[in-house]
């Protein structure tokens, strides 16, 4: 029986998710640590990415990296994650339209990491595909990118395929992965692209490559020496600035994972004993920082996860356990045993988890981990 050990790394605000199924297959969801955490330092979390990659990966490979979304707090830590000679088998992102591409090139160029990157999975919005799932481990639709030369290298879109939210993928017939992307609003994207556009005209740059050669400003009156680590932050600021609630947290590429033949669950923090129980479910709910609190996109959610949800046994409150992006409607859905849990920084000035949520949660009668910069947690899934 194959046995996943996974671990809610201690990034404080922020979220790290790492770990290993059977001997060799490396998982990581998200990688990144908020600018608000008030314990641990940039140095500190860049050493657990190092010991991360030291320790943990074999052969510098991660088997499956899944990238919620690229706002700072789970993304800006992949920098270090893929820089060196980190190889990635295959690397989900959420896909709407073009800006989400290009923030991902840009980070791929940026760290060298384009030629070590073998297959990029671009999962598309549930709304934009039919309700069909395919068991498949070849998750290609037949859609190709029609992109501008100017935004892209021709070895890079070789490697592209383009997946429907409801495609299950498995490992070795081990292990079931399963992907959601929430539809979006067009202008978040349009935004982005926008953005790059603007920045080309006022850089008088013919390519994407050629911008993140620069070594200063985003533009003539803002410099800085470290131009290409900050060029996708300020790009999704910029980008999301008029926005309002119709953030890019509205929506993240969720994932569902468990074994396929299991019978037993684990959780607990480090060092003391968080929970040790047997449990029929085993799945694992990752949820990044989507925003369930509007009824109509809850159901929607709801109903692609009806059956995971059901075997869920680990699931993560989303935002952080933020009680604005929380819907009550998943209490019908999720098993009394359920186990929540939370990355967030401790004292953090955003209140997470939400008091009210955690309440609600402990009257229910389900337990709670709270991963902080001081405290990681251990999940066992066999």
């Amino acid at each position: 029986m194959t046995q996943g050990d996974f671990t809610i790394q201690p990034v404080g605000q922020g979220l790290f998710y790492a770990g290993k199924i059977g001997q060799a297959f490396n998982l990581v969801y998200d990688c990144g640590r908020g600018t608000h955490s008030t314990v641990g330092t940039d140095s500190d979390f860049a050493l657990l990415i190092s010991n991360y990659k030291r320790h943990e990966l074999i052969n510098d490979t991660i088997d499956m990296l899944v990238v919620s979304h690229f706002d700072s707090d789970h993304a800006n830590g992949l920098f270090l994650l893929l820089s060196g000679k980190t190889i990635v088998k295959q690397l989900f992102i959420p896909y709407s339209g073009i800006g989400d591409y290009l923030i991902l090139f840009s980070l791929l160029y940026i760290t060298g990491a384009t030629s070590r990157v073998e297959k990029i999975s671009l999962v598309l919005e549930k709304t934009a595909v039919n309700d069909d799932e395919s068991n498949s481990d070849d998750n290609s639709i037949g859609i190709s990118l029609d992109l501008d030369s100017k935004y892209t290298e021709p070895d890079l879109i070789k490697k592209i395929s383009i997946m429907p939210s409801s495609t299950v993928v498995s490992s070795q017939q081990q292990w079931l992965f399963k992907f959601y992307n929430m539809q979006k609003s067009k202008a978040t994207i349009s935004r982005i692209e926008n953005e790059f556009d603007a920045l080309l005209k006022i850089n008088k740059c013919n390519t994407i490559q050629d911008l993140l050669k620069l070594k200063e400003g985003l533009h003539p009156t803002k410099k800085t020496k470290h131009y290409m680590k900050t060029l996708i932050r300020e790009i999704y600021k910029n980008s999301l600035k008029r926005l309002g609630k119709d953030s890019i947290n509205k929506s993240s590429l969720c994932l569902y994972h468990k074994p396929i033949n299991s019978d037993k669950a684990v959780c607990f923090d480090y060092p003391s004993s968080f929970c040790n129980e047997n449990s029929e479910n085993v799945g694992a709910m990752l949820t990044g920082d989507i925003n369930l609190s509007d009824d109509v996109r809850a159901n929607e959610f709801l109903r692609f996860f009806k059956n995971e949800l059901s075997e869920t046994y680990f699931m993560f409150l989303p935002h952080h356990g933020s009680y604005l992006n929380w819907n009550d409607l998943l209490f019908n859905y999720l098993d009394k045993n359920t186990v929540f849990i939370v990355s967030a920084g401790k004292n953090n000035k955003y209140g997470h988890p939400s008091s009210t949520l955690i309440s609600k949660l402990f009257k229910r009668g389900n337990l709670i981990g709270v991963a902080t910069e001081q405290r990681l947690i251990k999940c066992l899934i066999n």
